[in-house]
Formats: structure tokens, sequence, C-alpha cells
């Protein structure tokens, strides 16, 4: 008699954990390594979108970012690149000045001043 192959289960799935009902670490750190990578990926891309028009290298676009955020350039450098997490703080500055910008290049395609 051959025994069935294991299934990988979601970490969402009730029948993932141990009869002590503990998840399995493996699929935990699958789920925080993913999540960490969507959240670097947005700071990077925040980034690019609020100061991509200060110039098309990269050390510009940090130069700009650095100014408004108020930490140097190599962090907003390392954050481009993916390579820290920012924090929270920094998230909510970048989208603020992202939104901001949105909105006044509609007004001006609106007519308005």
């Amino acid at each position: 008699m051959t025994a069935a192959a294991p299934s990988r289960r979601s970490v969402d799935d009730p029948s993932a954990q141990d009869h002590h009902g503990a998840i399995s670490m493996q699929n935990v750190a699958k789920s925080v390594a993913s999540v960490r990578e969507a959240t670097r990926k947005k700071i990077s891309d925040l980034i690019w979108a609020g100061f991509g028009d200060a110039g098309h290298t990269q050390k510009a676009v940090a130069s700009a970012a650095a100014r408004l955020t108020r930490i140097s350039e190599r962090q907003i450098i390392n954050y481009m690149q993916r390579k820290h997490d920012a924090p929270h703080y920094i998230a909510e500055i970048l989208e603020d000045y992202v939104v901001a910008k949105t909105e006044r290049l509609a007004r001006r395609i609106g007519g308005e001043p």
C-alpha cells in the first residue's frame, strides 16, 4: 500500500493546523514574505509616481523624495530598490503627496487654477 503525497494547504485552511491548532510555520513565513514584498513594491511605486518627474535618474528622484520625507537619499534609494521596509509614516507621507499631486493635475486639466 502506497501513502498519498501530502498536499500543500492554505494558512486559512483549518486542516493546515496540527492537533494543537498551530499553523505550519512554513506557510506563515511564505505569507509574511509575500506581504513584505508587496509593501516594498508599493513604497517604490509611490516614490516613482510622486517624484518621477524630478528627473529620470534614480538619484534625482531619491533627492526630491528625501527633501519631502526628511530622510537620507541613500535610504530612499534602498526603498526604491526594495531592499528595506519603510516605516508606516513614510508610506503615509508618500501617499498623501501622490494624492495631492494627482488632485492638482486634475484641477489643471479641468481648467481650475
